[in-house]
């Protein structure tokens, strides 16, 4: 019997990565190809009309194929009121209030009326021309897509955790994917829709069909890291120069890890944690996008000196780390609250109880700082992807598969997404530990606090 193997694609802003996959979620074949971007900003007055298609969130409209009416997204028509607004189509006020009233004269044509839900099966598969192209066979399935990190959240969150340690049959409302890049998304389902403050959704089945989509994030997470590194530019020279001449060491990331742990001997610390003790970061360098959703919040730091040597960039690097978990840990409480609030107004069940794990993909899942830091903070085991898996273009293999064979996703998903059991990072609830990250979690929202207080004091001076 023949197998089955699907072709994922991520179109990033910088590059286009494509991987072939078996049925079993083994990654076969990987490549990579830069693309370049072009923008006119000078767009001359008649040049949108030759605009062939706009991309709307999870809204993938697949030209490439046979003429077939795409089918509507059942789902959300089939008696289920809470979903009446997306039965409803586009808004137009919205439309027109930003300019593009055009759309809604020729009832959105560019943009497409009908939605899909992941994984459908698109028209009649590849037509002749997309197949020559690909070096591919016509009729082959198409599957909608999603967007990158709802791909990475897919791939991951249907792992069977059963047998895994002590995690046991953990439900996927009660999981959270974190997407950690140069920035970050926060993941979490539900089987009624939840308003959260200050984070995005609910979106019906825009990750996994026939759930709720919640999305927290992090405007900058990666991308802080990589400031606060260069922020030291001498010691970063230093540490660079000796990942040069050191032997079974491959990353900068390495080499403050072990000076941490080295510093925190030195200094007698229960823990390597405990070594920012009176240093505190606020990691909104560029903006908080959750919960508190306010682009114009700036980091800010409390406990600098005049160091510049390679102890200082780590433990600046260490407290970098902390915010971004305190931030998650802030998410998961706001998701949380919103949950118990629906409960108790009777507009729903909310969530079927609270976040018991963390899922993470992407650059920061190589990171064992991130992870336990992260683990250690919300108090929750985080996983990654067994053989460090690409959980973004799995999540597209997953949508393939789905479209080609008609089973159900969630079988799919626990198919093809596997951990191992060295793969889980549990929380170090030594006491001590505990407290000083409770401690320093109230430090973290009070500079919030702060911060607002001084532009509360600048705004009455008339100064602003």
């Amino acid at each position: 019997m023949a197998s089955n193997h699907y072709l994922s694609v991520d179109v990033g802003t910088g590059s286009v990565r494509a991987a072939l996959w078996g049925q079993d979620g083994e990654c076969l074949s990987r490549s990579v190809c830069p693309i370049r971007t072009w923008t006119n900003e000078g767009m001359p007055e008649g040049s949108y009309e030759s605009l062939c298609t706009l991309t709307c969130k999870w809204t993938y409209i697949a030209h490439d194929v046979e003429d077939t009416t795409v089918p509507s997204n059942d789902e959300a028509t089939n008696g289920d009121t809470t979903n009446v607004r997306l039965a409803k189509g586009w808004n137009d006020s919205f439309w027109c209030s930003i300019g593009l009233e055009c759309l809604v004269n020729e009832e959105y044509k560019r943009i497409g009326t009908k939605v899909q839900v992941p994984g459908r099966s698109v028209g009649l598969g590849l037509s002749e021309r997309a197949a020559v192209e690909l070096g591919l066979t016509p009729g082959t399935p198409v599957a909608t897509g999603i967007i990158d990190a709802h791909a990475g959240g897919l791939g991951m969150l249907g792992a069977d955790t059963s047998q895994v340690g002590s995690l046991g049959d953990v439900p996927l409302t009660s999981r959270l994917a974190l997407i950690g890049g140069t920035s970050s998304c926060h993941m979490m389902s539900s089987d009624t829709p939840l308003l959260v403050p200050g984070v995005w959704g609910p979106y019906y089945s825009a990750m996994i069909p026939g759930l709720y989509l919640n999305e927290g994030g992090q405007s900058a997470s990666g991308a802080l890291i990589d400031y606060v590194l260069h922020s030291y530019p001498g010691a970063y020279r230093e540490l660079e120069d000796q990942l040069n001449h050191t032997k079974g060491i491959t990353s900068v990331h390495q080499l403050i890890e072990s000076r941490l742990t080295s510093l925190s001997h030195q200094k007698g610390l229960p823990s390597l944690s405990h070594l920012t003790a009176h240093y505190h970061v606020l990691p909104d360098h560029h903006g908080n996008r959750s919960p508190l959703a306010d682009p114009t919040l700036r980091g800010m730091v409390s406990g600098l000196s005049l160091g510049q040597s390679v102890d200082d960039l780590s433990i600046a690097y260490l407290a970098t780390m902390q915010a971004l978990a305190y931030n998650t840990k802030h998410i998961i409480e706001a998701a949380e609250t919103s949950s118990e609030e629906t409960q108790k107004e009777g507009k729903g069940k909310g969530r079927e109880g609270t976040v018991k794990v963390l899922f993470i993909c992407g650059g920061l899942s190589s990171n064992p700082i991130f992870l336990h830091t992260q683990s250690d903070i919300t108090g929750l085991p985080v996983v990654v992807l067994s053989d460090n898996r690409d959980a973004v273009l799995l999540g597209s293999a997953i949508l393939a598969a789905t479209a080609s064979t008609g089973e159900d996703v969630s079988l799919i998903m626990a198919r093809m997404s596997s951990i191992d059991q060295d793969k889980v990072i549990y929380p170090d609830k030594t006491p001590s530990l505990v407290r000083f990250h409770q401690s320093k979690y109230k430090v973290f929202k009070f500079l919030y606090e702060d911060q607002y207080k001084y532009r509360r004091i600048m705004n009455e001076g008339g100064v602003m």
